[in-house]
């Protein structure tokens, strides 16, 4: 039988145990140094050019690839919004289903998220942390 848990956790994501991390991300996958990415400019190169051979996704869907040379085997590419950086609460929802669900039919068994909708919402935290 699996066991699903949740736990809270400060610290880098990029330092998690977990075997894949969670990467805010808008529809075209871009890396930057703003909010569209946990990563910014300093994303692993391989993950760069993953996601540059997949292109774009649609906003409330999520991609994952290989981590590069982080800690972690996978990155789940988490789409909540497009370019104009506004991610709505049915955005941030389907966005981490579809993450997850991809995530479970991958074998992946441990996921690290970072603060999804933190930075590309006006969604207060306390309605974020529900959402999770």
């Amino acid at each position: 039988m699996d066991k699903e848990a949740i736990k809270l956790a400060i610290g880098s994501l990029t330092e998690s145990p977990a075997e894949a991390i969670g990467n805010e991300v808008n529809e075209d996958l871009i890396f930057s140094d703003d909010a569209f990415s946990s990563f910014g400019a300093s994303a692993p190169e391989a993950t760069v050019f993953e996601c540059l051979k997949i292109g774009q996704i649609k906003i409330g869907t999520a991609a994952i690839t290989t981590a590069g040379d982080l800690q972690a085997k996978y990155i789940i590419h988490i789409a909540t919004c497009g370019f104009d950086g506004n991610a709505s609460e049915q955005s941030i929802i389907e966005a981490l289903r579809d993450g997850l669900a991809k995530a479970k039919n991958s074998g992946i068994k441990s996921v690290a998220l970072p603060e999804i909708g933190r930075q590309t919402s006006q969604i207060p935290l306390k309605r974020l942390a529900e959402l999770l």
